[in-house]
């Protein structure tokens, strides 16, 4: 005699040992793949890629050098700039020359463009005061106006530094 009814059923609903071990198989794989996934999604997260990091340092160091600009702390800003530029023009040249002309307001925009692995390029839409001679004898009168600068940036001494010709 084969048993009770509910024997039966309960041995007919049982899944086979073979079934079981599928299962386990499927869900096993699918756990492995989610984990994958995830591990996958958080180590393309943390790399950046070279240009990322050359973009940051580049912006870096233009926000800095317009910073000791608009402070008019010009001798900083020329220990900052590349070496060709500091041989091609003295400190005190420097310092008596720049910012005489315009002063920088604000930052308005900029677009920075890599051209190499060790330099760079800001172009900047700047808000300045511009200096304006009047006709009268020793009148120079400060006029707002909006410009766009070109400034060249090289990767030297482990820093991008930029070139000092873009701030006469």
């Amino acid at each position: 005699m084969v048993g009770s009814r509910a024997q039966i059923r309960f041995f007919i609903r049982r899944p086979s040992f073979y079934h079981q071990k599928q299962m386990g198989l499927r869900l096993a794989m699918c756990a492995v793949a989610l984990a994958s996934t995830i591990a996958l999604a958080v180590a393309q997260s943390t790399t950046q890629s070279p240009s990322e990091d050359i973009l940051r340092d580049v912006e870096f160091a233009f926000r800095e050098a317009m910073e000791l600009f608009s402070y008019n702390q010009l001798w900083r800003l020329w220990e900052l700039g590349t070496s060709s530029s500091r041989n091609a023009i003295k400190q005190n040249e420097f310092a008596d020359r720049t910012g005489k002309t315009w002063k920088l307001k604000t930052i308005e925009d900029y677009k920075i463009s890599i051209t190499s692995q060790d330099t760079a390029t800001v172009v900047a839409r700047l808000r300045i005061e511009e200096a304006r001679m009047l006709l009268q004898p020793g009148g120079v009168a400060w006029v707002e106006t909006s410009v766009t600068r070109h400034l060249s940036f090289r990767y030297e001494d482990g820093r991008w530094r930029p070139q000092l010709w873009g701030f006469q």
